[in-house]
């Protein structure tokens, strides 16, 4: 690496890789891994296949952070841990309001039009100056730019259709109107909005007081309407779009596909284009009498046992089965001479529901494949064997995990109620 005029700053060596944080000569610094192929397993971790099967040259660049700053990483056995730096301080000045006179203020921000000219109150100054703020105002808390040149509101207009004229000596009470966090009445200023999320319309009611914290709907940089007076009855605030304010890129909003899974639905348009199958299944399955019942489990348990007897992959998924290539229902030999003589078509369309619904439980315990390999026996005895173990299983799943969670050397006790 040397004659590459590299220099290794850090390292962290897994179990089976190692990743190296090495600097150039004009101190550009690259992630490189360290490692060959092992067996069926990788042990470069982080170069695509086809980039690690040199072992004269055991190493590779990972080109991924080529771009990035590497801020710190770790190898471990079977993956790693790379962290980037990100923007210095992403967060600075990002709800940060620009003044016209050039300061900066944080946090909820009034702004008014006074004649021709827009008044900013700062939360700093909103308790000195909140007297001076008219009946109706707007608050932000996410900076808006060039707030003149937006299409506001004309909130005197507004004003004189939703205020009332009664004047209160004590604290307004908005009648009809909720604090969106508690629930309770809205008491003196009313902070309000109604605007679409999502094509979705959202109300949000708060009061001087809960108007500062957050709630379910602070990622949204809503505007509100400031209510000093008490509105008439009936009286609506108008809905702010809030596109017209903040801009939005190609990436605003979540964008999500729902494929409904129709396996097990009732499908009648399905059912009317293949009726007349569907009545020849009705029709076999009514001739299926219930003293076949026994004799068909039997013969078919005793069928499925040897063939996990003799075929390990499929006792270890059982979708495997077929019922025409192994079971093969037609050349079973049934005791019952009612059952026998039924035609292949009902057997096998019970065969297979009673396999259908067996195999459930061979997929059901995350340890179900390690566990049936030792049964022996008929797939009636593996079946019995799986549902036997679920607490079994559920309790040594949970002692495991406990266990994961002691410092290395400790011990502890854990308690299982049944």
């Amino acid at each position: 690496m040397n004659q590459l005029g590299l220099k290794a700053k850090k390292v962290s060596c897994g179990s089976l890789h190692a990743l190296v944080l090495f600097e150039n000569e004009e101190g550009k610094q690259t992630l490189w891994s360290i490692g060959n192929k092992s067996g069926s397993e990788f042990a470069h971790l982080g170069a695509p296949e086809d980039k690690v099967g040199d072992e004269e040259k055991p190493f590779r660049e990972i080109q991924i952070f080529s771009d990035r700053v590497v801020a710190d990483f770790q190898a471990h056995s079977s993956a790693s841990i790379v962290v980037i730096e990100g923007p210095e301080s992403p967060q600075e000045d990002l709800y940060n309001h620009v003044l016209p006179d050039g300061r900066k203020a944080k946090g909820l921000l009034h702004l008014y039009k006074k004649g021709d000219q827009w008044q900013y109150v700062t939360e700093e100054e909103y308790e000195a100056k909140k007297s001076e703020l008219p009946d109706l105002c707007f608050a932000v808390r996410c900076p808006i730019a060039d707030v003149p040149s937006k299409e506001w509101p004309d909130l005197s207009a507004l004003a004189s259709e939703v205020l009332g004229d009664q004047i209160t000596s004590g604290e307004v009470v908005h009648e009809g109107f909720h604090e969106s966090k508690t629930e309770g009445d809205v008491k003196g200023p009313l902070y309000y909005c109604r605007t679409l999320i999502n094509h979705e319309e959202i109300e949000v009611s708060h009061s001087e007081r809960t108007v500062k914290f957050e709630d379910i709907h602070g990622l949204n940089p809503l505007i509100y309407i400031r209510v000093a007076k008490a509105m008439k009855k009936g009286a609506k605030l108008p809905s702010i779009a809030l596109e017209k304010f903040y801009a939005q890129d190609s990436r605003h909003g979540i964008d999500i596909e729902i494929v409904p899974d129709l396996t097990y639905e009732k499908n009648a348009a399905l059912i009317t284009a293949t009726q007349e199958a569907w009545d020849e299944n009705l029709e076999a399955d009514s001739k299926f009498l219930p003293e076949y019942k026994k004799d068909l489990l039997a013969k078919i348990d005793d069928k499925i046992g040897k063939i996990f007897s003799d075929s390990s992959e499929k006792r270890a998924e059982p979708d495997l089965i077929s019922m025409d290539k192994d079971v093969k229902v037609a050349e079973i030999e049934f005791s019952d001479k009612g059952l026998q003589n039924l035609s292949e078509r009902a057997k096998k369309q019970r065969a297979c529901l009673y396999w259908m619904l067996n195999k459930y439980f061979f997929k059901i315990l995350p340890y179900s494949c390690r566990l049936l390999k030792d049964v022996p026996g008929s797939a009636y005895a593996a079946v019995q064997g799986t549902k036997a173990s679920l607490l079994g299983s559920m309790k040594t799943k949970f002692i495991e995990q406990e266990i994961e969670k002691l410092p290395t050397g400790s011990r502890g006790t854990v308690k299982i109620k049944r």
